[in-house]
């Protein structure tokens, strides 16, 4: 019996389409060559999602609600996303690694500031938000 029950559930289980056992599941970006660096959860439920998209020669980030629905994009031009970390940070906005330079954003994925890194191809390997809202990062220079 228990052997007819297990199998019962496989089969019903392999039936299910992947898109509805996962909850939801979603297509961005462009018709090009394109790679996702970094996914976090936000603290909406949401998400916020970044990488790089040859076809755009550049960064992107998108932020999603809790369907995976985009509510903003916001595109990098001309600069590679290598490392690609993204973390929200308390004021409800986020911090974005491009290349080697920190770019933060408001809760509206505009642009607030960001740094400039001292070569080309320097990247930032870890970032976190430090009691005092400050940041502090570590990576490398080539």
């Amino acid at each position: 019996m228990k052997k007819i029950l297990v199998i019962t559930i496989l089969t019903v289980l392999t039936l299910i389409p992947a898109s509805l056992r996962a909850g939801w599941a979603r297509t961005y970006g462009t018709a090009g060559p394109e790679a996702a660096f970094c996914v976090q959860n936000t603290a909406d439920g949401g998400y916020i999602v970044s990488g790089h998209s040859e076809p755009l020669d550049g960064g992107w980030v998108i932020k999603t609600d809790e369907q995976g629905i985009s509510q903003w994009t916001n595109t990098f031009f001309d600069e590679f996303m290598l490392g690609g970390l993204c973390i929200q940070t308390s004021d409800g906005g986020y911090i974005l690694t491009i290349g080697g330079r920190l770019v933060k954003l408001d809760e509206n994925g505009d642009s607030v500031w960001g740094n400039t890194p001292p070569l080309r191809w320097s990247s930032i390997e870890w970032v976190e938000e430090t009691t005092d809202g400050n940041y502090i990062a570590t990576g490398y220079v080539e």
